[in-house]
C-alpha cells in the first residue's frame, strides 16, 4: 500500500470472526462495507444464536454493542451497523461504506495514513 502498511480482506457471517480478528491487535482501522454509507450509529443488540461455520466448529454470540461514531471523512445518515458498533467496542476506528462508496474510503484514508508506518 505505497508505504503506508498492509490491509486484511474478512467476508464474515455473524460478528465473532470480526471481533476475533480484531482482538489480534494491530489495526488501524475497519472499514465495514453494507448497504448504506454511515456516519455512526446507535447501540444496537445482538439477538443469541449459534453460528456454524461449515467446518464443524459451532459457537454462540450476541450480545451488546455500543453507539459508534465514524472515523475521518466518514459521510451519511445515522444508521444501525452491528459490525460498527463491534468494532467499536474495542477502540478500533470504523468507517461504514457503500459498495459505491469504497473506492472514496479506501482513498481517504490513504491519504490520511502517514507513511512510513
Amino acid at each position: 500500500m505505497d508505504g503506508k502498511g498492509t490491509f486484511d480482506l474478512l467476508v464474515h457471517d455473524g460478528l465473532t470472526p470480526l471481533l476475533g480478528a480484531l482482538a489480534e491487535g494491530g489495526h488501524r482501522g475497519v472499514l465495514v462495507v453494507a448497504p448504506a454509507s454511515l456516519a455512526g450509529g446507535p447501540a444496537v443488540q445482538v439477538a443469541a444464536r449459534v453460528v456454524d461455520d461449515l467446518s464443524g466448529t459451532t459457537y454462540h454470540e450476541g450480545g451488546a454493542f455500543p453507539a459508534w461514531t465514524g472515523a475521518g471523512a466518514a459521510t451519511g445518515e445515522q444508521g444501525e451497523c452491528a459490525a460498527a458498533s463491534a468494532a467499536a467496542s474495542l477502540g478500533v476506528p470504523v468507517v461504514v461504506a457503500d459498495p459505491e462508496s469504497v473506492g472514496a474510503a479506501l482513498t481517504a484514508w490513504l491519504g490520511a495514513t502517514p507513511h512510513g508506518r
